[in-house]
This record gives C-alpha cells, sequence and structure tokens, in this order.
C-alpha cells in the first residue's frame, strides 16, 4: 500500500512540471532550428523599397534597408536567451507553421509582407500604401502582423528602441 501512495505522490508531483516545460518546436538546446526573416516592403514607381530582417539560427539578428541600390544593413545585435524565447513563443502563438499565402491584391505596387522560417516562405500582398493591422492571432493578417511586431521587437537595441528607420530621400 505504502508503494502505491509513493508512486501516487511522484506521479502528482511530476506531472504539473512536465506540462509546463513543453519543448517549443522552434527551440532546440535554447537556439532556433531554423532562420528566420521578414520582408515588409511597397512596390512604386521606382521599384521597391522596405525593411528586412533576420534572425539566424545562433540569435544573430540584422535590420536591412531595401532600396532599388540595394540592402544596406542599418543595425545587427544578437538576441538575449530571454528575447530567444519570446519570439520562439511568438511564432507558436501566431501559428507560423501554418500561415497560408495571402493575395488580395493583383494590381501594380503592392504592400508585400514576406515570412520566412527556413526553407518555407509565405507572402501577404496588399493594396499599395496599406499598413498591417493590430496583431490578432485569429485572424490571417493579424498572424502576418503578429510575427511582424515579434521580429521587429526582437531586433530592438537594449535601450528598448525600435530598429532603425530607413532613411527618407
Amino acid at each position: 500500500m505504502r508503494s502505491v501512495c509513493a508512486f501516487l505522490f511522484i506521479l502528482a508531483v511530476s506531472l504539473p512540471a512536465r506540462a509546463q516545460t513543453k519543448a517549443n518546436p522552434y527551440l532546440k538546446n535554447g537556439k532556433f532550428t531554423q532562420e528566420a526573416e521578414i520582408m515588409v516592403t511597397q512596390s512604386g514607381g521606382v521599384g521597391i523599397s522596405g525593411t528586412k530582417i533576420v534572425v539566424k539560427s545562433s540569435g544573430d539578428w540584422s535590420v536591412l534597408e531595401m532600396t532599388i541600390q540595394g540592402n544596406k544593413e542599418i543595425a545587427s545585435g544578437t538576441l538575449s536567451k530571454e528575447q530567444t524565447e519570446t519570439l520562439a513563443q511568438a511564432f507558436l502563438k501566431y501559428n507560423l507553421a501554418q500561415l497560408p499565402n495571402l493575395n488580395r491584391y493583383n494590381m501594380a505596387n503592392p504592400f508585400n509582407v514576406v515570412v520566412r522560417h527556413g526553407t518555407r516562405q509565405v507572402d501577404l500582398v496588399l493594396p499599395g500604401g496599406s499598413t498591417l493591422p493590430r496583431p490578432d492571432e485569429k485572424t490571417v493578417i493579424g498572424r502576418y502582423a503578429g510575427i511582424v511586431q515579434a521580429m521587429e521587437d526582437a531586433a530592438r537595441n537594449k535601450k528598448g528602441e525600435k530598429p532603425a528607420e530607413p532613411e527618407k530621400k
């Protein structure tokens, strides 16, 4: 009888701990399993301009300004353990693995968001001049917005400032 009680006690104590430590599929040993990248661009009469944020599996990140002249790095750094975990949780929250392509605009000069994780890439295409809504895990566009915001938050400098904005010309 004592052995049954001891077994039940050990089981009761260990179950909640196991439920809380469920592995995040985007992390392995505290590092990302694959590189992640977002590009938020606006097409126009003189080409495409926008911002690209890349987070490597090591946690190194960079923010690039995208212009007709090419890409120029405007900020870089390395994610802390907490930032890495927060970003991986956002990928889960906004269901990055199941994010679909969404093309709502087939005309010239679209607003475009590209999300890449490893070899999987998905696109959101909206009318020119559009902006992303607030993050919302219940809508596809809101999920894109959540992932973009999470990547931008990860690329903030130590003072908590947003990544540098591309220069206005």
